[in-house]
C-alpha cells in the first residue's frame, strides 16, 4: 500500500511537471512566434530601406548620367567607367557584410585599386579641365577684343586726368598719391591687357575650383562605399537601453594579445600594427586595457587543459610578494605519454583575511574560477554556432574542471606552519567536495598524500648553514668591523656581498653605479684566454641557496676582481666609489674568502647534486620521490663526519664522494656529474674557439680543493709564482736560450716497502734549442735537484697545452721574489 501510494504521488507529480513543460513550451513557442514576427517585420523594414537606398542611388545616376551628358564624349567613358565600378563596389558590400577578415584583407586590395582608378580619373579629369580651359580662352577672345575696346576711352580717359599708386604702409593703410602726367596709347594698352589678365586668372581658378570639387565629392562616394579593413564597431547596449560604445573586431584584439604573449611592450604594439597595416591604429591606453583580457584567456586555457586531462597527480601551491601585496599560485601535474606536465591555474590569487583557512578556500575558489570560464566558453560559443553540436562538444563541460580529479595525488608544499596548514584544510575541502559529488561514501575512501617541496627544504639548509658561517665571522671580525667607516657598508652577509658583486662586475651592465662592460673589456686586454666564470644574477629576488651559487663564480674571479678594483681606485681619475672601495675590502679579506670556499664547495658537492635528484624525480629510470630521504640519510652521515673533523670538507675525495653511491643505482645521475664535472667547457675570456675552451668546473675543483698557496708549492698545486706567470706561453727560438725554467715531475720516494709519488717542481736553464718547432730543448738543472751520479742536463719537450699548469711535464717560468 505504501508503494501503491508513493507510485499514485509519483504519478501527479510527474503529470504535474508534464503539465508545466506544455504550458512552458506553449508560452515558449509564443515567444519564439513573437520573435519570428520581430525578425519578420524588422527583415521587411530593413528590405524596405534597402530599396530606398537603392531608389536613391537609381535617382543620383539617372541625375549623374545627366550632367554628364554635358561633357566630352571621353569624360564621359570615363564616368561610365566609375560608375560601373561603383556599382560593382556596392553589389560587393552587400555580399560581403559577414564575410571573414581573409575577405575583408582581399577587400582592402581591391578598394585600395580603386583609389589608384580615382586618382587617374583625377588626373585625367585636370587633363579635360585643361583642354576646356583652352577652349573656353579661345571663345573668349572675341568677347576680350570687345570689352577690351568698350572700356579702353573709359580707361583713357581715367588714366590721363590721373594715375594712382597704391602702397601698404606700416600701419596696413592704403596711401593714395596722384600723380597727373600725360598717358600715351601704350599704357592703355597695359592697364587693358592686366584687365585682362585678372578677368582670365579669375575664369580658370574658378573652372579649376569646380572640377576639383566634383572629384573630391566623387572620390569620397568611392571611399565611403569602399569596406574598410579594420574599424571600430558601434555595439549597442545590452537590454534595450540607449546608448552604447566603440569597440575592436575581435581579430584587432587578438593581434594585440598575441604581441602581449610575446612580452611586446604595449608602447611598442601600435608602431608594430602601422608597419603591419597603416588602417589598423588602436592606441596605447587600449592596449594596456588587453592585458587584463590576456590574463582572462591564458586562465581559460587553463581551464581547458584541467578539464581534459582524466586525473590530477599532483598539487602545488606557493606564495609570494608583490608591492607589499600577498600572491597565492596553484599549479596542476599530470602525467603524459611524453611525461610529467604542469599547468598554472592560477598565479595571482590573494587571500581575503591572510589565515589558513581562507587561503584554502580561496584555493578551491580558483577551481570553481575555472568553471565559470569553461561555462562562459560555453554559451559563447553556443551564441555564435547554434547549430554546430561539434564545436560545442571540443570544449569541456564546467563539472570537468574539478579538484575530485586528485584522488591518490600529492599536494604539495613548502615546509612553514601556514603552510602545512592550508595543506590539510585544502585536502578536508577536496574530501568534503568528493563526498558531494557522490564520488566516495566518506571522507576516509578518498586518499591523498601531502608532500614537502625538496626545493624549499634544501634553501632552509643552506640558509641556516650560512647564518651560522655568519655568525662565527662576524664575531671574529667584530673589531675590524669597528674600524671600518660605516660609509662603506662592510658586512660579512654574503647575500650583500653578493648582491654588489652582481652590481659592479655583471656583464649585463644593467646597474648605473656598475662597470660591468668596463671590467669585460678590461679582461679582454689585460687577461685573454683566462677563465672567467659569469656573475651570479642576485638583483631582483633570489633563493637562498643562491649564495652558494653565486659564491663559486665570486670566489673564482677574485683574483681578476680585486686587481681590476685596486687599478680603479688607484687611478686618481675620479672620486672614491663606495661600492668598489667596499667590495675590495671584503674580497681581500681572508675570512669572506674562506667563507665563499666553504658555500662553493658545498654548492658543487650537496646542492647541485640535490637539485638534480629532487627536480628530475619523474624522469629518473630506479628513482622517484619516495626516495630522496634515501639522499638525505647519506647527506646527514657525511654531515655527521664533516662535524666530527672539518677538514673532510676540504677533502676532494670525500666531498665529492658524499652522493656516489646513487650514482650505479641511478645512471642518469652519473651522466650528470660526469658531464658537470668533466664534459661542460667554457669559453676563455677573448677567444670563442671550440680548442680554447675548458672544462670550468675541473678548474673550479682543482682551485677549492688545492688553492694556488705558497705551501703547496712543492705538491705541484700552484703558488703565487704561477699566478704571476704570463698568459700566453713564451715563444721557442734562438732567443729562447739561457731562459730560467721549471718543470714539474713526478717523483716517487721508497719508504722500505711503500712506494709513495708527488708532484715536485724543479728548476734548471735550457742551455740548447734541440728543435724549435717541436719545442724540443735541453735543460741545465740546479744542483739542489740532483743526486749523487745523476746528469744535470736532460732534453724535455715544452707542450703548449701545459703551460702553466699543475700536471706532470707542466712547465713555467722560474721566477723569485
Amino acid at each position: 500500500d505504501l508503494l501503491s501510494s508513493e507510485k499514485t504521488a509519483y504519478e501527479k507529480e510527474v503529470n504535474k511537471l508534464k503539465d508545466l513543460l506544455s504550458s512552458e513550451k506553449t508560452a515558449y513557442e509564443k515567444e519564439v512566434n513573437k520573435l519570428k514576427d520581430l525578425l519578420s517585420s524588422e527583415k521587411i523594414a530593413r528590405e524596405k530601406e534597402v530599396n530606398e537606398l537603392e531608389e536613391q542611388i537609381v535617382m543620383a545616376k539617372s541625375a549623374r548620367e545627366k550632367d554628364i551628358e554635358d561633357t566630352s564624349h571621353a569624360h564621359k567613358l570615363k564616368t561610365d567607367k566609375l560608375n560601373k565600378l561603383l556599382q560593382s563596389q556596392q553589389q560587393r558590400y552587400k555580399t560581403k557584410l559577414s564575410s571573414t577578415i581573409d575577405d575583408a584583407n582581399k577587400q582592402s586590395e581591391e578598394a585600395n585599386e580603386l583609389k589608384l582608378e580615382a586618382q587617374e580619373i583625377k588626373r585625367v579629369a585636370y587633363k579635360d579641365a585643361k583642354r576646356v580651359i583652352v577652349n573656353e580662352r579661345n571663345h573668349s577672345t572675341h568677347l576680350q577684343k570687345r570689352l577690351k575696346e568698350k572700356h579702353k576711352t573709359e580707361l583713357v580717359a581715367f588714366i590721363k586726368s590721373t594715375t594712382t599708386n597704391k602702397r601698404r604702409n606700416n600701419n596696413g593703410e592704403i596711401d593714395e598719391e596722384i600723380v597727373d602726367e600725360e598717358v600715351d596709347d601704350e599704357l592703355v594698352d597695359e592697364e587693358v591687357e592686366a584687365v585682362d589678365n585678372t578677368l582670365e586668372r579669375e575664369r580658370e581658378r574658378e573652372q579649376q575650383k569646380k572640377i576639383v570639387d566634383e572629384l573630391k565629392a566623387k572620390v569620397k562616394a568611392l571611399e565611403q562605399i569602399a569596406p574598410k579593413v579594420i574599424q571600430k564597431k558601434w555595439i549597442k547596449n545590452p537590454n534595450g537601453k540607449k546608448g552604447g560604445t566603440q569597440a575592436w573586431p575581435h581579430h584587432v584584439v587578438l593581434l594585440i594579445m598575441e604581441w602581449l604573449s610575446n612580452r611586446t611592450p604595449p608602447s611598442c604594439i601600435a608602431a608594430n600594427i602601422v608597419s603591419l597595416c597603416s588602417i589598423i591604429m588602436p592606441s596605447t591606453p587600449y592596449i594596456r586595457t588587453v592585458r587584463s583580457l590576456l590574463v582572462v584567456v591564458t586562465k581559460t586555457l587553463a581551464a581547458y587543459t584541467v578539464a581534459r586531462v582524466p586525473r590530477f597527480h599532483q598539487i602545488y601551491t606557493d606564495g609570494t610578494t608583490r608591492r607589499q601585496t600577498e600572491l597565492i599560485n596553484m599549479l596542476i601535474g599530470y602525467v603524459t605519454d611524453e611525461g610529467l606536465k604542469t599547468v598554472t591555474l592560477d598565479n595571482m590569487i590573494i587571500s581575503p583575511e591572510k589565515k589558513s583557512l581562507s587561503t584554502a578556500q580561496a584555493l578551491m575558489q580558483s577551481m570553481e574560477n575555472a568553471q565559470k570560464l569553461l561555462k562562459g566558453w560555453r554559451e559563447v560559443t553556443k551564441e555564435l554556432y547554434p547549430d554546430d553540436e561539434d564545436i560545442l562538444a571540443l570544449i569541456p563541460l564546467p563539472e570537468a574542471a574539478t579538484l575530485t580529479k586528485a584522488r591518490d595525488a600529492y599536494i604539495t608544499t613548502d615546509t612553514c606552519s601556514q603552510a602545512k596548514n592550508v595543506r590539510t584544510q585544502m585536502i578536508k575541502a577536496i574530501k568534503d567536495l568528493a563526498v558531494k559529488e557522490g564520488i566516495c561514501e566518506n571522507t576516509e575512501d578518498f586518499r591523498m598524500h601531502e608532500l614537502d617541496c625538496w626545493n624549499h627544504l634544501r634553501n632552509l639548509w643552506i640558509e641556516h648553514a650560512v647564518d651560522t658561517l655568519e655568525k662565527r665571522v662576524k664575531t671574529d671580525l667584530a673589531e675590524d668591523l669597528l674600524d671600518i667607516p660605516k660609509i662603506y657598508r662592510v658586512d660579512v652577509a654574503m647575500n650583500l656581498l653578493l648582491r654588489s658583486i652582481d652590481k659592479e662586475f655583471a656583464l649585463t651592465a644593467n646597474y648605473a653605479k656598475g662597470h660591468g662592460s668596463m671590467f669585460a673589456h678590461w679582461m679582454e686586454i689585460s687577461h685573454p684566454g683566462a677563465l672567467l666564470f659569469p656573475t651570479a644574477r642576485m638583483l631582483g629576488g633570489t633563493r637562498q641557496d643562491a649564495v652558494t651559487e653565486g659564491a663559486l663564480p665570486a670566489y673564482m674571479n677574485r683574483h681578476y676582481c680585486v686587481e681590476f678594483l685596486f687599478q680603479k681606485l688607484c687611478a686618481g681619475t675620479t672620486e672614491a666609489n663606495i661600492l668598489q672601495t667596499s667590495l675590495f675590502l671584503q674580497l681581500t679579506s681572508i675570512e669572506i674568502v674562506a667563507m665563499l670556499r666553504v658555500l662553493s664547495i658545498v654548492h658543487i658537492a650537496i646542492v647541485k647534486p640535490i637539485r638534480f635528484l629532487s627536480g628530475k624525480c619523474h624522469d629518473l629510470d630506479g628513482w622517484g620521490i619516495s626516495k630522496m630521504p634515501k639522499a638525505l640519510d647519506i647527506l646527514y652521515e657525511a654531515l655527521k663526519e664533516i662535524v666530527a673533523d672539518g677538514s673532510k670538507l676540504l677533502d676532494e675525495d670525500f666531498a665529492m664522494g658524499i652522493f656516489k653511491s646513487l650514482e650505479s643505482e641511478v645512471p642518469k645521475f652519473k651522466d650528470y656529474m660526469t658531464h658537470i664535472h668533466e664534459q661542460k667547457e667554457m669559453y676563455v675570456v677573448g677567444d670563442r674557439t671550440k680548442e680554447s675552451r675548458k672544462v670550468g668546473m675541473e678548474e673550479a675543483r682543482m682551485e677549492l680543493f688545492t688553492p694556488t698557496t705558497t705551501m703547496n708549492e712543492m705538491k705541484g698545486q700552484g703558488s703565487k709564482f704561477g699566478e704571476w706567470q704570463r698568459t700566453s706561453m713564451p715563444t721557442i727560438n734562438a732567443t729562447f736560450k739561457n731562459f730560467r725554467i721549471e718543470f714539474l715531475f713526478n717523483v716517487s720516494y721508497d719508504h722500505s716497502h711503500d712506494e709513495e709519488s708527488d708532484l715536485v717542481w724543479m728548476s734548471g736553464e735550457v742551455i740548447e734549442i734541440m728543435n724549435a718547432k717541436k719545442n724540443k730543448v735541453k735543460i741545465r738543472w740546479d744542483e739542489k735537484w740532483l743526486t749523487e751520479g745523476e746528469d744535470p742536463e736532460s732534453v724535455q719537450v715544452l707542450l703548449k697545452s701545459l703551460w702553466n699548469q699543475n700536471k706532470a711535464g707542466a712547465w713555467r717560468e722560474h721566477l723569485v721574489e
